[in-house]
Order: structure tokens, then C-alpha cells, then sequence
């Protein structure tokens, strides 16, 4: 036995060997207990089983395994002969079936191949397959009825063909079950419903759950044969076969065919339940029936009629006396029918609770044609009831807009015309007018409507422009909700002016287009105090035409006066320092930066609650100075991500100075951040802040603008990490000399392209100086130049020897000390007489310094 196995093991080995590129030749050695729901077939000798791990899909590189379809059927066939496998063998089993592997039966020691049943005709498991797979389950205990079934069955291959194929179905499954006299069979409901395609997911079939059946008896059951078949087929969808236990006898599963169509269409739907109603009035029933068995597509649903039960309609109220007789307003219940479901066996319904007409009918005897071809014009008509108590039988109709052809805006806006008035004739009309004019959604913001006054709370006036500000609870109409028959609203609670009407008579369509530039006009009220009629609208922005962001700031005016965010909403508040016009504080803001408006709430949605911010404010500021409101404009025009965000204004209590509400930088100043960063920066990080100060600067400048406090302290210590000139006094004999011509000087290496730049940034005359945006595509640190690349490499090379000493030094190792004359905050220099200023005669003859040492020192200044 062990020999056996070796050999078995060695030809799996041998098949896997030859494998480089199709696993399906592959066979594998599968061990038994992979396997359950093993069930022996009787009829042809084998085991079916699923086999828990399926077959291999494809090598997984990552987790060092093979993927596999998991959970399949197959077959497990006795191997009488397992010495006797060979390329011969193999290649016969594989013209019948797919070969996966083998197995052992533990108990019977018997070697089985693992196969999947394969088609001859599609080489693969296919529809036919898996209906041959399932022989063993049924029988109908009728060799000729299980024949026929099963070679409906094994002629199918595609799921497109499932349709032809017949099944046997239990009598049980069947539930309902009708006969129906006048055409001697049987109507019944099928559980499990027909077969739809296969699903290979849950290795089952789809079907289509409790559907309405046919139940046809078979007089000769043994002479079920093609000829007979498609003689059924003609007028029925066929199913399958069951048989009525009882009564034994074998009966044919159909379904009505449309002889249009050729399937079960919407006629056939609507045939199947004529049984389930009845108006008991031959003349309507007809004229029913007649309407639905035209309608075969989904389109003309619409053109069906219905009997619909009295007790289906809710809200019934007299309206008037028409031509056929009165006429009520009511909501229906169900609504109306749109499509077929299959899966329910129903009509599929929209606009629950929708209003609707019931119109009397005097003479329903007389429902012609040509009645309902004249209600087709003004009406959309639904179907047909009958009051119980006055047995009047009533046309179901809806108004139909006579511009649109169906149930439009204006017609939803028409049917609540009797559910509010203003108590003015003149306004009622006004706003009818404007709501029978919009039938779209996109135009519902032109139709004004009647809003209670209750419907308003916070109001106030404001005596400044001699208006009411309040909140409108429900807030504005934006489109009509089918599901719920009413109007979706947005905004809710929002900000609204009430502005009152002198003359309320005197609403024209020239009054309202005067105040459509400046408004949003939403309807009217009224005060029932006053009794005054008021408008109700919403500032509009001449800008944006519309209820924009500023007017949601504008609109908020009024709840704050001298500060734009109150100073208790800041705590922790900590002196930093002190620049050239005033202090500079750090806080934590309680309630963090405003981030967009919410429509829904009203309100502002904030982010960064106990967020860092920056307090600056301005010496002398309580009578707000020129100056103050000057930064303030300056900071709003300029929005980028590498400037400092500008969140608010706020006012210390005790100084009574302003102050505004900036984004916190961790590292405070550039200067700070320089001393306390620099011996951090490689050159790639230093070339990256100047690219950013360069993209600040081009904001600032595209909004006409400057800095006026960006100067070369700042900027050069980025390079030479020494803040230049830090050896002298920073005095009018300094000014001078810089007109002259006199440059700082690195210490250091500097990329010569770098030196050029710099150059070129602090030459005498401005017009040759770059632009913003000329420096920041220079240092764009994703696109910098191989040369400047090479020659960084070089200046790192070359600084790494730098001596090093005792007192202040650098990254490098520079060793300084700063003069105490040597000022680096803002202040304002009045020098006279200074000389025009220029270069030095060398300047962009040299390119290791930004001067030469030689004109350095020709100026008797030492700047190191």
C-alpha cells in the first residue's frame, strides 16, 4: 500500500511539475476530510460533495499561498485500478470531466479522482451541468415525464436559455391554489417562483419568490413530447411538471403568455387579479378590464384605470357641484401604480397619501370612450370608487396642468390654495398668481407664499434701516416631496427682514420686481398685533445675486458692535513680544476659526475648538487709527497658505485697544524661528522657506499690496545663518555705506546660482531686481536645476571644515557676537542726505560673495 501511494504521489508530482503557466493542468493530492455533504448517487455510481477548499485560482506572492474558489461542488469517482493511472487514462477522464485532484475515503481505503462534471459542448460546468448534478434529487415517479424534463433541462448551456428548461415542482410548493370555473384550471401562488440564472456565489438558483401560476392537468402523462410542448407554448409560459398528491394526478406549472408580447407583460399582470375585485357593475368592470389588458409596456401604466376601494381615501371634503355630479378633494391611501414587481407579485406605488378629485358619476352606465377621452384633457385619471353610504360611483382624478400635461408645481401649489388665505383678496390673488406660474422646481424660488407670523420667532426691529429682522422656523420651499405629497424645505430657522407694506393693496408686479435686485422675495405675513402686512425676504448680494457668505455675515451685524469675537472667548492669554507698533499675544480660542455655513442649523460650523491663535494688537488703537483698519483690510484681501490666516477682531477690556485674531505660529517670528531653527535647516529646507516667503510675497503683491517689514535682517540669516551686519552699529553712518555700495558677506560656502539671486535681490536699482514669482520657480524645491543640485553638494562639502569657537555660534560652527548697537526690530529711520544709491563696481563680476573682500574692505568697515 505504501508503494501505492508513493506512486499516486509521485505522477501528482510529476502532472504539478510540468505546470508553468496553467494551473488548471495541475492535480493535487486533496485529504478527505476537506470534504462534506457526501452523498452517494445510486443511479450512476458516484459521490457528489462539496469540497470545502476549492480549486486553486493563482499563486499569492504576499502571503505565500495559493488563492482558491471555496466551497464547490464536485465529484468524487472510485479509482478500481490506482496503479493503472496513466497520461492515457487521464487524458479520457478529462474528456468527460475536469480534474482537480485525489482523494482517499479513510474507511474504505479507496483512492477517488476529484472531478468536476464538464460539458462536452462549452468545456466547462455549464447551465446543463448543474441541472444533472441535481438528477438524483427528484423523481416525479413518471419515467417519461423525468425523461422529458431532463432533456429540457440538458439542452440548456447558457443563462439565457434557462427559460426552455422544465423542472420537477413538489405540490407543495404551491399555496392559494383557485380554480377557476370559467376556464377550468387551477390559479395558484409558487413559493419558490421560476428559475432566473444561476448564482455561483450561494451555488444555488435565483428565482423569482411567490408568483402567480397556472395549474393545468395532463389527461396522458406519457405523452408529454415536443410536438405536445410547443402546442402549450403557444399561450403559456411553461415551468415545470408537479402533481396533486390527492387526487395523482400530473399537472403542467404555466403562466399566462401576452399573445403580443410573447411573455407575461403588464396585461397579463393585470389579468391574473381580475379575480381579486369587482365594482359589481358589469359596465365599469368591462371598462376596467378593458384599459388594462391594452397596456402591455411599463410606459402605459399610466393609461390604466382601477377599481380602488372607498376605504382607500383619507381627508374627504366637498369642494363643489360639477357637470357629472359633486365633487370631493380626498388623499389616497396607496397611490398610484408605476411598475411590476417582481419580487412581491405586485404593483410597485408612488405618491402615497396623494390628493386627488373624486368626481360623482350621475349615469356610470354611460362611461364611454369618449367621456374618458374628455376628461383626458383637464385630468389625470387613476381609476374609479363608489361611496358605500350614497353607493354613487366616482371618477378618481388629479388636476392636470394644461402647459406641462401632467401633476406640475403650479397644480401641487393649486390643491393647498383652500388651506390658508390672508384675509386680502388683493395679496391672495398676488400670491396664487405667482405659484400658478412655476411648474419646474428650478422656478420655485419665484413663487412667494402665505407665512403665519407664528412661524417667525426672535423678532426684532432694527431702527437703523426701519425693518424687523427674525427667524423663519420652516424656512424657504426648495422642491415638492412626492413620498410625503408636500414641500421639502431648507434652511430652517433662518435669517429673515420682515418689512412692512403701506399699502397692501398696491402689490403689483412692478412692486416686486423694484425689490427683486435688492431682495429674495419668500412670501408675506402678517402681524396680528398690528395687523400690519409684511414681506418677507432676504438681503441679496449685488454680487452674487443670491443669499451668499457675506450676506450670512452681514445678516449677523447687528449681534456684535465693537468686537468681532468677544475677548471672554479667549483664556491662557500670554505676553510673546513686542514688535515696531505694538504687543503680540498667544491664546487659546475657545470656540476655534469659523469653516463654512451650515443651511440647516443657520449657523456657523466651526473647527480647532482651544486652538492656539495669535492676539496682535495695535499701541493706541481704541479710537481705531487709520493704521489699525489699514492691516485689518490688508490681512482679509490676502488668502494663502503660506501667509498667516487673518480669523477676527477682538477688543482687550482693560487697554480698550484692538486686536486682531491671527493663526499661531509655533515658532513665532521668522526671526525666532531662524535662531532657534537654524542649526536644523539643511539646505533643502532652507531653499524651501524662501520659496514659500517668495509665494507670500506674490500674494501680497497680486493684491497690491506690500509687506513693509520683510527686509534683508530676515531673509540673509536663512543662508548665513548670522543675522547680517551683527557686528556694528545699525546707525546713519551704516546707511550711508550701504548706499554706497556695501553688501553683507557670507562666512560660508554658498551655491554660486544662490549668490547670483541674492545679488540680484539687493541690487541698487529696482528695476533689476526678480519678481515673486520669478524666485519661487527658481527655488521650487520639485523642479530645481541639476546644476544648482551639484553645486549645493559642493557648498556642503566645502562647510563642513569650518573652525569652530567659544561664543555664539551656528549649525556650521560660525562664531559671532552681536554689537549692541545692532537693532533687528521694525522702527521707522529718518536719515537726510543720503547718496544715490549703487552697486560696487565688481558686483556681478564676483560670484563666490555678494561683494568682493576687496571692496568690503576699501570701505573700511569690517563685516566678516
Amino acid at each position: 500500500m505504501d508503494a501505492l501511494i508513493k506512486r499516486i504521489s509521485l505522477n501528482n508530482k510529476y502532472i504539478q511539475l510540468k505546470v508553468h503557466d496553467d494551473i488548471d493542468e495541475a492535480l493535487e493530492w486533496i485529504s478527505y476530510d476537506r470534504f462534506d455533504d457526501i452523498k452517494y448517487v445510486e443511479k450512476i455510481g458516484i459521490y457528489r460533495a462539496n469540497w470545502i477548499d476549492g480549486y486553486i485560482l493563482y499563486r499569492d506572492i504576499e502571503n505565500k499561498n495559493w488563492r482558491r474558489f471555496n466551497n464547490i461542488y464536485v465529484t468524487l469517482k472510485s479509482l478500481n485500478n490506482p496503479n493503472n493511472i496513466t497520461s492515457e487514462f487521464m487524458n479520457e477522464i478529462n474528456r468527460t470531466y475536469k480534474t482537480y485532484g485525489i482523494t482517499q475515503d479513510p474507511r474504505t481505503k479507496k483512492y477517488m479522482m476529484v472531478l468536476n462534471d464538464e460539458c462536452i459542448k462549452c468545456k466547462n460546468a455549464c447551465i446543463a451541468i448543474r441541472f444533472r448534478r441535481n438528477f438524483g434529487n427528484w423523481t416525479s415517479g413518471n419515467d417519461d415525464i423525468d425523461e422529458y424534463i431532463q432533456y429540457t433541462q440538458l439542452v440548456v448551456h447558457k443563462d439565457s436559455e434557462i427559460l426552455h428548461a422544465l423542472e420537477w415542482i413538489p405540490y407543495d410548493r404551491f399555496y392559494d391554489i383557485k380554480y377557476i370555473t370559467q376556464v377550468g384550471v387551477y390559479r395558484a401562488n409558487w413559493i419558490d417562483g421560476n428559475i432566473s440564472d444561476w448564482d455561483g456565489y450561494n451555488r444555488k438558483w435565483k428565482r423569482c419568490q411567490n408568483m402567480f401560476v397556472i395549474l393545468k392537468s395532463l389527461n396522458n402523462s406519457n405523452n408529454i413530447t415536443s410536438e405536445f410542448m410547443n402546442k402549450i407554448d403557444r399561450t403559456y409560459k411553461t415551468y415545470g411538471i408537479t402533481q396533486d398528491p390527492r387526487t395523482k394526478k400530473y399537472i403542467m406549472v404555466l403562466s399566462d403568455k401576452c399573445t403580443k408580447c410573447g411573455y407575461a407583460c403588464n396585461a397579463i399582470h393585470f389579468q391574473h387579479g381580475f379575480g381579486n375585485w369587482t365594482s359589481n357593475n358589469n359596465v365599469i368592470d368591462k371598462l376596467i378590464q378593458g384599459t388594462q389588458l391594452s397596456v402591455h409596456y411599463q410606459y402605459e401604466i399610466s393609461s390604466a384605470l382601477e377599481w380602488i376601494p372607498y376605504h382607500k381615501f383619507n381627508k374627504i371634503r366637498y369642494i363643489e357641484d360639477g357637470r357629472f355630479g359633486k365633487v370631493y378633494k380626498a388623499n389616497w391611501i396607496d397611490g398610484n401604480m408605476s411598475d411590476w414587481d417582481n419580487d412581491n407579485q405586485n404593483w410597485k406605488r408612488k405618491y402615497q397619501n396623494m390628493f386627488v378629485i373624486l368626481r360623482s358619476l350621475n349615469n356610470p352606465n354611460n362611461i364611454t370612450s369618449e367621456f374618458l377621452n374628455e376628461t383626458k384633457g383637464t385630468f389625470v385619471t387613476y381609476g374609479i370608487t363608489q361611496d358605500p353610504q350614497t353607493k354613487k360611483y366616482m371618477m378618481v382624478l388629479n388636476d392636470k396642468c394644461p402647459k406641462c400635461n401632467c401633476v406640475c408645481i403650479a397644480i401641487h401649489f393649486q390643491q393647498n390654495f383652500e388651506s390658508w388665505t390672508s384675509g386680502n383678496d388683493d395679496i391672495d390673488e398676488y400670491i396664487q398668481y405667482t405659484q400658478l406660474v412655476v411648474h419646474k422646481d428650478s422656478e420655485i424660488l419665484h413663487a412667494l407664499e402665505w407665512i403665519p407670523y407664528d412661524r417667525f420667532y426672535d423678532v426684532e426691529y432694527i431702527t437703523q434701516v426701519g425693518v424687523y429682522r427674525a427667524n423663519w422656523i420652516d424656512g424657504s420651499m426648495s422642491d415638492w416631496d412626492d413620498d410625503n405629497q408636500n414641500w421639502k424645505r431648507k434652511y430652517q430657522s433662518m435669517f429673515v427682514i420682515l418689512r412692512s407694506l403701506s399699502n397692501p393693496n398696491n402689490i403689483t408686479s412692478e412692486f416686486l420686481n423694484e425689490t427683486k435686485g435688492t431682495f429674495v422675495t419668500y412670501g408675506i405675513t402678517q402681524d396680528p398685533l398690528t395687523k400690519k402686512y409684511m414681506m418677507v425676504s432676504s438681503d441679496k448680494c449685488p454680487k452674487c445675486n443670491c443669499v451668499c457668505i457675506a450676506i450670512h455675515f452681514q445678516q449677523n451685524f447687528e449681534s456684535w458692535t465693537s468686537e468681532w469675537i468677544p475677548y471672554d472667548r479667549f483664556y491662557n492669554i500670554k505676553y510673546i513680544a513686542k514688535g515696531g507698533f505694538g504687543k503680540v499675544y498667544k491664546a487659546n480660542w475657545a470656540d476655534g476659526c469659523i469653516w463654512d455655513w451650515n443651511n440647516e442649523t443657520q449657523n456657523w460650523e466651526r473647527y480647532g475648538k482651544n486652538m492656539f491663535v495669535a492676539l496682535k494688537s495695535l499701541n493706541n488703537s481704541k479710537d481705531v487709527t487709520f493704521e489699525f483698519i489699514n492691516e485689518i483690510t490688508s490681512h482679509h484681501k490676502v488668502r494663502n497658505d503660506t501667509i498667516i490666516r487673518f480669523y477676527g477682531i477682538t477688543q482687550d477690556p482693560e487697554t480698550e485697544n484692538y486686536m486682531m485674531v491671527l493663526e499661531y505660529a509655533n515658532n513665532g517670528s521668522l526671526r525666532n524661528y531662524l535662531n532657534i531653527n537654524c542649526n536644523k535647516l539643511s539646505w533643502e529646507r532652507k531653499i524651501r522657506d524662501l520659496c514659500d516667503v517668495a509665494k507670500g510675497l506674490e500674494s501680497i503683491h497680486n493684491n497690491r499690496l506690500i509687506h513693509r517689514d520683510l527686509h534683508v535682517g530676515n531673509i540673509l540669516m536663512v543662508i548665513s545663518e548670522l543675522p547680517p551686519y551683527h557686528d556694528m552699529i545699525h546707525d546713519q553712518y551704516l546707511s550711508i555705506k550701504i548706499c554706497q555700495g556695501l553688501r553683507p558677506r557670507f562666512s560660508i560656502k554658498v551655491p554660486q546660482l544662490i549668490v547670483h539671486l541674492i545679488k540680484r535681490c539687493l541690487d541698487a536699482n529696482p528695476l533689476n531686481r526678480p519678481t515673486a514669482l520669478e524666485i519661487s520657480e527658481i527655488l521650487n524645491p520639485w523642479s530645481l536645476s541639476n546644476e544648482l543640485r551639484e553645486q549645493i553638494k559642493e557648498a556642503e562639502k566645502a562647510n563642513d571644515d569650518l573652525p569652530t569657537g567659544n561664543t555664539s555660534s551656528t549649525s556650521l560652527g560660525l562664531s559671532y557676537e552681536k554689537h549692541s548697537g545692532a537693532v533687528y526690530t521694525s522702527r521707522l529711520l529718518n536719515f537726510d542726505n543720503l547718496p544715490k544709491p549703487k552697486n560696487s563696481d565688481d558686483y556681478y563680476e564676483k560670484n563666490d560673495n555678494i561683494i568682493s573682500l576687496e571692496f568690503s574692505d576699501s570701505l573700511q568697515i569690517n563685516i566678516s
